[in-house]
């Protein structure tokens, strides 16, 4: 699945390698490239207290500019609907859903005037390639199967954050980003399957991350 997106590691590794080329571009402590891991929570309005849907997220990230950097972004997520409180289904027995994969894409960060990449107040535009696995299970009398099957879908996210590096190495972020995937469910899934877990997960979420310096 993953050679499908290759180009986007591609991107992101030339992009890198043209930003080197530019004396300009200060970075911190002449560093430029980090790498951080977030730490994901959907807004529960929109998933609810029925889902356990926790995300994680790992970005490369290379500054290009004083106020700006490229990074290539990898999210995965396992996201359970709790059968003890479950989603009903149309005859009122309880469902199981499971919906588990990740996505590839690519950021763009700018910083706000007072700020020097990577240090600083910044906004984020992002795209991704979103794909994985859906199953749904009847939890009335006894486990039953329903429906299973692969989403492949797009994702764009908005996003905003603050982040802070310490002892010249340490990296801290944390912000919040709004998200939104064209055609979602468009399979007529309905919101047992993934298009409801999915698609709600990424509306607005919440994320604090560290990471590291590396060049």
């Amino acid at each position: 699945m993953f050679r499908k997106y290759i180009f986007l590691i591609l991107f992101c590794i030339l992009s890198s390698f043209a930003a080197q080329s530019q004396k300009n571009v200060p970075g911190y402590l002449g560093k430029k490239a980090f790498v951080d891991y977030n730490f994901n929570a959907p807004f529960l309005l929109y998933l609810g207290p029925k889902w356990n849907n926790f995300m994680h997220n790992v970005n490369f990230n290379y500054v290009i500019r004083r106020r700006a950097q490229i990074g290539l972004t990898v999210d995965f997520f396992n996201l359970h609907a709790i059968p003890s409180t479950g989603i009903e289904s149309i005859n009122g027995e309880k469902i199981y859903s499971s919906v588990s994969g990740g996505g590839v894409g690519v950021n763009f960060d700018w910083y706000s005037k007072k700020s020097i990449a990577p240090v600083g107040n910044y906004f984020r535009l992002s795209v991704k390639k979103l794909f994985g696995q859906f199953e749904d299970y009847d939890y009335g009398n006894g486990t039953s199967f329903i429906v299973d099957g692969d989403y492949d879908e797009f994702a764009l996210e908005f996003g905003y954050g603050i982040r802070r590096i310490f002892f010249d190495q340490m990296v801290f972020n944390v912000g919040g980003s709004f998200g939104f995937i064209p055609g979602g469910g468009s399979d007529g899934t309905d919101e047992r399957g993934y298009a409801y877990a999915v698609a709600s997960s990424y509306i607005w979420r919440l994320h604090v991350g560290v990471g590291v310096l590396l060049f």
